[in-house]
Parts: structure tokens; C-alpha cells; sequence
């Protein structure tokens, strides 16, 4: 039992991976787009949309976590892009 549900976590971590390194990729194309029209890295309404929509999306007794884990993915997608810079 807890062998196969370490198989399902695997195969969503796998899956998960490959969204993130697309996520990533979209990221450094908008820091490019930035930094050409010299906009800030940092877009806090964005963020609070998107934090919206994502917690929208998932039960309600997930939502803080959720939310929690996109924080950390727009802290890092901001250092990615003013690595890109």
C-alpha cells in the first residue's frame, strides 16, 4: 500500500518537474520582455491574481498549502529573472 502510493507520488513528481521546467522557461522569456521595456521584476497584483486562481482551483483543505508553494514558486521565478537580467 504505501509502496504504490509512493509510486503515484513519484509519477506526479515527475510530472510536476517537467511543468515546472515549462513554467520556468515561460519566465525567462517575460524577463527578456522586461527587461526591453524596463518594467519591474516584481508585479505584486499579478501575483495575488494568480495566487487566486490557483487556490480556486484546488479543495479547500489544500488551499493554504497550495498557496504556500506558489509563494515560493513566484520567489524563485523573480530570482530567475534577475538572473536573466
Amino acid at each position: 500500500m504505501l509502496s504504490d502510493l509512493r509510486k503515484q507520488i513519484d509519477l506526479i513528481d515527475c510530472d510536476i518537474s517537467k511543468l515546472l521546467e515549462k513554467r520556468l522557461n515561460v519566465v525567462l522569456k517575460i524577463a527578456k520582455i522586461k527587461s526591453q521595456e524596463d518594467i519591474d521584476i516584481y508585479d505584486e497584483e499579478r501575483e495575488n491574481v494568480v495566487l487566486k486562481k490557483v487556490k480556486e482551483n484546488v479543495s479547500e483543505s489544500v488551499s493554504s498549502y497550495v498557496g504556500e508553494i506558489y509563494k515560493k514558486i513566484f520567489e524563485v521565478s523573480r530570482e530567475c529573472q534577475k538572473n536573466e537580467k
